[in-house]
């Protein structure tokens, strides 16, 4: 009986390298916005240019700016009233919601013997936050981009990430919801997953009882 490549590459798999935000959690600006209760949508576009989408944000993920000097930043050039938002936003795991599906797929791998390990880029907090989640303990290790002052999808993040885990390339599925990463990682070495809040299907993916390459870029 012939295998289908698809059910090769699940046999062959030993590890699952997730991405977080958009992935294990629901994570973009808009939802984190949601959590804190920002209805103006003035004030959600501000919020986004200045403080999402800007150098100190992607700082906090390089590990070279802490919340704390980052929301005396954002209120330096933020009108007064949206300054009332800045805990929430910058401080979201507080409110975050997880996405649903993925306690199964994480159930399953464990169930299997697989490894599991975390690959975010994130600020140093995610060390103290993370393993409150309720899926925390199905992970084997975890590397924040700030501990390492690179972020995805450079390369040596992802070797790093690896010689961490003491794992193989070849026998790792990377699991991430921005298309640059999953070509990082693939550049290196792993298959790769672009997730798209699709957990049924992912689940499929790792078995090898879908017919596809998984989500193409």
């Amino acid at each position: 009986m012939r295998v289908s490549a698809t059910a090769e590459r699940g046999m062959e798999m030993e590890n699952v390298v997730f991405d977080m935000g958009g992935v294990l959690i629901k994570w973009t600006p808009d939802e984190v916005l949601d959590n804190a209760e920002v209805k103006g949508e003035e004030d959600r576009r501000i919020l986004k240019r200045e403080v999402f989408f800007s150098q100190e944000w992607a700082m906090m993920d390089w590990g070279v700016l802490d919340e704390e000097e980052a929301e005396r930043i954002f209120s330096s050039r933020l009108p007064f009233r949206l300054h009332k938002y800045l805990h929430s936003i910058l401080y979201w795991d507080e409110r975050i919601g997880f996405v649903e599906g993925m306690d199964q797929v994480l159930s399953y791998l464990s169930s299997q013997g697989k490894g599991i390990y975390l690959l975010s880029n994130a600020s140093h907090r995610l060390n103290e936050y993370f393993p409150s989640f309720p899926f925390a303990h199905y992970f084997k290790d975890t590397v924040v981009s700030a501990d390492y002052n690179r972020v995805k999808p450079e390369a040596e993040l992802f070797r790093l990430a690896l010689a961490k885990f003491g794992i193989d390339a070849k026998e790792t599925l990377f699991v991430d919801d921005a298309p640059q990463n999953v070509v990082g990682g693939r550049m290196i070495g792993m298959e790769g997953y672009l997730f798209r809040r699709d957990p049924e299907n992912l689940l499929s993916y790792i078995t090898g009882s879908s017919s596809g390459q998984g989500p193409r870029l």
